[in-house]
Parts: structure tokens; C-alpha cells; sequence
């Protein structure tokens, strides 16, 4: 490692490249394809996306070529209209450049934070230092928004990108417009890059006090106007360089007794979960206290995150979680759940456990204040059904409900208004090319919001003159109790009257009238008992024969003998925080439906269960998938087909 100089005790700004420093680029053909697929569809080529990103590969070389050159950057109006798509109206592609740039450096990879990014600015700005940003790059908004999103933003107040700045590195102006920005002496001011030719002859020019490479240096010997003064091997190497300002030695974490743990946890957690940061440091400390554990958070065992890993794959793991523990005859958290919270929170706290490790394993919701496990809906199986990526994609407009601890249906339904309409337009010309009558199944998690698209649909089709028909399959469910007592929960044939359901859809696809049982979701109780006798004093329900049925619940085609009689299938999908959000608002405000703690063990237990056993093997059985929450429509290669020949005829 090169040697640092003595200088480094008068320093005030540390300065970061963002590209192979605070993150770093990795290939995801799946992600980089979609991409691809959008910049066609913006532009409205009729070339097929790979060969008509690969011209605009050829024209950006030109591009970066002039860049180097000049050391200048364009704005992004300007790259495209002049370098990227010249021979395109510039009226009409100028509006657009902002996002086809953010979609064209998604072609070239997935980019993600280094390990610690996270912890290493939080801790170098709490020891003093003014941080900022330094980068070369050709998009206005991608940087800005992906510090906003990490919970990085706050610590950045000066962000200088060579496509604003218009100056590019290693020219002197692009260092010096920072150190003036941030109001320091560029002499009390470092810079952390990964690049030595580009990075270490600038900052010098510009009279930096010091430049820190991060990485592997390829040339043993470099030229000496290219040597650092400091290579480091990763982030966390400059809590080693940096003391606290003015020389003080470096900090110890916070004793778990002192308020400072809530302190540090409270800073880690707003960078994890957006909703956090709409708590007030006081209310934080409370909830923290509600889950403080008897020996003291410095007692907390932390398990090895690869242990942590294989426990949240084991089914046994979630079936072991218990609804209704008691304490004082009150329903109280499971202690398994409340268990892994307080240790990833403990370990947080003590730098045991990444923040980006734990964002990609976990949700937190602020209300119920305990980690639920990330799903992982869209498998490879999944994928490869689908076609490898979405029919269409639309802006993503969900990130809205990330501070929020509850959502009512009518933000959610706005959210959704984009992909909502696409879906209602596709199902009718998947309609129209299968013929009617049709039984149409929406699966999908509870509170996803089947209910809802179903109830816009149906009224879409009736305004056309179609007669249409709805079964919940909720309405086939046995006594909630019963269920529960025999270890049932809400899924599979055992949790209801499956034959009577078989019977049903066969009577109904050929145009007969049925009756089915009728299930009072708030009482959680059947008109029907076990063996599918209607009980004394209730009544189920009569259903006539239509040209749409819809069956809408949880696994309507999960079954092979029920998919043969259905002719659409859909899964409609929204990530499990969200929809957790929407159950706090529906299901404990509205409806008093749940006790809170019940509610949490129950969603914490049956989520992962029902996408293993339920809505992963639909969504690989499907012919579309609706995904509001990554705001994207998913067909099969067939369905696709069918839906691109609908077009052209309609358009014919």
C-alpha cells in the first residue's frame, strides 16, 4: 500500500467518484434485453432492439470519442439528437433523451452499491468530513436519484456531474466547480477514484492535497503523474485513513445501553427503509424499546448471514411460526419473528450485517417495526416461461407508497393507472382471439388488488354489451378455525370445497346456472359445513351463466383438473411491502378484521410458503402476469403472439 501523507490530519472534503467507487456495474442479460426492448419501443423503430442498439453502440463510440478529445460533455438533449439519433425529428426525441439515457446505460448492465457504501459515508460523515461527488457520466438524472433511493442524498449536499457541469475529468474544471461548490480550499480537499490516468492527473492539476485509488493497479510502475498517493482494496479501507476531523482518534461504536445505539440504528435503518426517515429520532426509540431484548442488545447472538440465508429458504422455518402466542392473554409477536429482527438490528447496529445484504433479504415495515422476508418472485423458471422479459414496462410510480405506513385503494389504484389500462386492453383481445364464453382466472397474493381490476374489467366489458359473471374463490374456503385448528391455513384443497369448486367451473364454461358456498371474510366463517351441507340460517349464492367469468383468488389454476377448464390465466402481482400496506390500512383501519400482532405473524409466516407453493407454480403455469409494483406486463410467447396479431387486425 502507498504511503499517505502527514497532510491527511488538515483534510475537510472528501470527494467520490460514483462509478467502480461507490458502485460498481455487473452483466444481467435479462435486465440489459429489457432495456434494449424499451429504448425500441420509445423510439418506435421497427428494427428488432438488438440490432437497433447495437447502430446506437456505433454512434455513442463517435460520441465517447469526441468526449475524450474535448473533455466536454453533452447534455442529453444534445447527445441524442445530435450524436445518437440524428437522423430522427429532434421535436420529438429532444422530450425524450432523459429517459432513453437512463435506459441506454441499462443496456450495459445491472449497477449496484459496493459492499459498506453505506456505513463508510455515514461514518465519514459523522467523524467531520464534507462529502461530494465527482463523475463523469452522460445522464442527468440516474446518479441523483440512486443516491436518493440508497439514502445517500443527505450526505452529498455537493454533487458535480461532467453531464451538467459540462466539463469532463481529467480536465482541472470539473475538481475545481467542486471544491468551490462545497466552499473548501482544494488543497484541503481528496479525491477516492478508481482510475489512475484519469483520476490522479486532474486532482493534481487542480491541487488536491491527495488522491486515493481504489482497486488493483495494473501497472506496477505507473508514470509518476498517474501514481495515487494511497491504494486502498475497498470503502471501508478509508475509515483506517480518516480519523474524526481534527485529529481525534476513531470512535468505537456506541454502547448498546446508551441512547447513541438508537442514534447509530436510527441512521442505518432511514438508509434501509424511506419510511424510517418519517419518524422523529424519539418516536424511533420507542418502538425500538417495545422490541429491546432482556440481556440487552449487546447480548443479541449473531448468526452468520449464511445461516440467516438457509433459514429463510427452509418452508419449516415459516410452518414453525405460531398465529396466535400469548402473553397475558394478549396476542404478542412470535418470538421467531421478533427474534430475527432484533438480531438484524443488533447486527446492524454492531457493522455485523451490511445494509445492502439486508435490503436485498428483507422489507421492514415501519408499522408493524420487524423485517419480512424479500420475496423472490420472478425465478428462472419463471423467466424462461415468459419469455426471458415483459410483454411492456411502463414508469414505475409505486416508489411513492416506500415512506408511507399504509395505503388506501384509491392511492394504490392511481399508482396503477398505466399498467391497469394496458391489462384491461390486452385481456380484451385475448378475449376476442379465444372466443367467448371464456372463464378468465386472476391469481394472485392477498391485498395485490384482484379484487379491484376485476370489478374495472367487468365494468369495461358490460359497457360493450357483454354479460359477465364473477367466482371468488375465497367463497369455496372452509371455516377459517377449522382450518387453522388442522394446521390448514388458506391454501390447497384441504382448506376448501374443492370438488364443489371442479364442479362449478364445468357447469358454468358450458353455460349452466350455479350455486356455490358463500364465506363471510370478516367473520372468517362458510354457509357450508365440512362435508358441503348448507348450515342452518345461511345461504350461498346463485351465479348465471355469461359470456366472461371471471375466478379470481389465490390458486385457481394451481391444479392441473382446474387449469384444463380455465381459458386465461393471470397472475396479479404486488411486492409483499406494499401489499402489507395496503392490509394495514384495509384489513386492521377499515375493516378491524385482524389484531396487529396476528396480522404480523400470519403475513410473516404464510408469504413465503404461498410464492413456493402457490404463485411461483401459477406464474410458471400462466399466460400473463401483471407486475404493478415493477410496473410491467409478462406474457408467454403464445400469448404474445396472440395479442401482436390482435393489434394488426384491429389496426387493419
Amino acid at each position: 500500500m502507498l504511503p499517505f501523507p502527514a497532510m491527511h490530519r488538515d483534510i475537510e472534503a472528501v470527494f467520490l467518484d460514483v462509478g467502480g467507487t461507490l458502485r460498481l456495474m455487473a452483466e444481467d442479460e435479462p435486465f440489459q434485453a429489457r432495456a434494449r426492448r424499451r429504448i425500441a419501443e420509445f423510439v418506435g423503430t421497427e428494427e428488432s432492439p438488438e440490432s437497433f442498439c447495437a447502430v446506437l453502440d456505433q454512434r455513442y463510440k463517435a460520441y465517447r470519442k469526441w468526449a475524450f478529445g474535448t473533455l466536454r460533455e453533452a447534455r442529453e438533449e444534445e447527445l441524442w439528437t445530435r450524436w445518437l439519433l440524428p437522423d430522427r425529428p429532434a421535436d420529438r426525441i429532444g422530450p425524450l433523451a432523459g429517459e432513453l439515457t437512463l435506459l441506454y446505460r441499462q443496456t450495459m448492465g445491472r449497477r449496484f452499491a459496493v459492499p459498506d457504501a453505506g456505513r463508510v459515508v455515514a461514518e465519514l460523515s459523522g467523524r467531520g468530513y464534507r462529502l461530494g461527488i465527482i463523475s463523469n457520466t452522460s445522464t442527468e438524472r440516474e446518479i441523483p436519484q440512486w443516491l436518493e433511493e440508497e439514502g445517500l442524498a443527505a450526505y452529498f449536499p455537493t454533487v458535480v456531474l461532467s453531464s451538467t457541469f459540462g466539463h469532463r475529468k481529467p480536465g482541472v474544471e470539473i475538481y475545481l466547480e467542486a471544491a468551490r461548490r462545497a466552499g473548501v480550499d482544494p488543497a484541503r480537499s481528496v479525491y477516492v477514484a478508481d482510475n489512475p490516468a484519469r483520476d490522479v492527473p486532474g486532482c493534481r492539476r487542480a491541487g488536491f492535497a491527495a488522491v486515493i485509488i481504489m482497486g488493483v493497479m495494473e501497472e506496477k510502475d505507473p508514470a509518476a503523474e498517474d501514481r495515487p498517493d494511497l491504494l486502498i482494496h475497498g470503502l471501508a479501507d478509508l475509515l483506517d485513513v480518516f480519523p474524526a476531523h481534527g485529529g481525534i482518534p476513531r470512535r468505537e461504536a456506541p454502547a448498546a445501553s446508551d441512547d447513541r445505539f438508537s442514534a447509530v440504528l436510527y441512521a442505518g435503518m432511514k438508509r434501509i427503509s424511506a419510511g424510517i426517515g418519517e419518524m422523529e429520532p424519539y418516536e424511533f426509540r420507542y418502538a425500538l424499546e417495545n422490541l429491546a431484548p432482556r440481556e440487552g442488545w449487546a447480548g443479541v447472538r449473531l448468526d452468520a448471514m449464511a445461516e440467516i440465508e438457509v433459514r429463510l429458504r427452509d418452508g419449516g422455518f415459516y410452518r414453525s411460526i405460531q398465529l396466535k402466542p400469548l402473553r397475558d392473554g394478549k396476542i404478542v409477536l412470535d418470538g421467531t419473528v421478533a427474534g430475527l429482527t432484533v438480531m438484524l438490528l443488533a447486527g446492524l447496529a454492531a457493522g455485523r450485517y451490511p445494509e445492502e445484504w439486508i435490503r436485498n433479504l428483507f422489507h421492514f415495515d415501519v408499522r408493524g417495526f420487524y423485517f419480512i422476508h424479500r420475496t423472490l418472485y420472478f425465478t428462472d423458471a419463471v423467466l424462461a416461461h415468459l419469455g426471458g422479459g415483459p410483454l411492456r414496462t411502463f414508469p414505475g410510480t409505486q416508489r411513492r407508497f416506500e415512506r408511507c405506513q399504509a395505503i388506501g385503494y384509491g392511492e394504490f389504484r392511481e399508482a396503477n393507472a398505466a399498467v391497469d389500462g394496458a391489462f384491461i386492453e390486452s385481456v380484451r383481445r385475448l378475449m376476442d382471439a379465444r372466443g367467448l364464453p371464456v372463464l378468465v382466472a386472476l391469481a394472485g397474493p392477498t391485498a395485490a388488488g384482484k379484487t379491484e381490476i376485476v370489478d374495472r374489467l367487468r365494468g369495461r366489458l358490460e359497457e360493450e354489451g357483454r354479460t359477465v359473471a364473477s367466482i371468488e374463490m375465497d367463497n369455496f374456503l372452509t371455516d377459517r378455525d377449522e382450518r387453522e385448528s388442522n394446521g390448514i391455513d388458506s391454501l390447497g384443497r384441504r382448506a376448501m370445497h374443492f370438488e364443489a369448486f371442479l364442479s362449478c367451473l364445468e357447469h358454468i364454461r358450458h353455460g349452466r346456472k350455479i350455486s356455490i358456498p358463500r364465506y363471510d371474510s370478516v367473520q372468517a366463517v362458510s354457509s357450508h359445513d365440512r362435508d358441503g351441507n348448507l348450515k342452518p340460517g345461511s345461504s350461498g349464492l346463485e351465479i348465471l351463466p355469461a359470456d366472461v367469468v371471471f375466478i379470481e383468488g389465490n390458486f385457481p389454476f394451481l391444479y392441473p383438473e382446474a387449469a384444463s377448464l380455465i381459458g386465461i390465466k393471470v397472475v396479479y402481482l404486488t411486492d409483499d411491502d406494499v401489499r402489507l400496506k395496503r392490509k394495514w390500512r384495509r384489513d386492521v383501519d377499515f375493516r378491524r378484521k385482524y389484531d396487529p400482532n396476528y396480522l404480523r405473524n400470519r403475513y410473516f409466516k404464510e408469504q413465503f410458503l404461498m410464492a413456493m407453493e402457490c404463485y411461483i407454480p401459477q406464474m410458471e403455469a400462466c399466460d400473463m402476469v401483471v407486475d404493478t409494483t415493477g410496473a410491467a406486463i409478462w406474457a408467454t410467447p403464445e400469448t404474445a403472439a396472440l395479442l401482436a396479431a390482435a393489434r394488426e387486425s384491429s389496426h387493419g
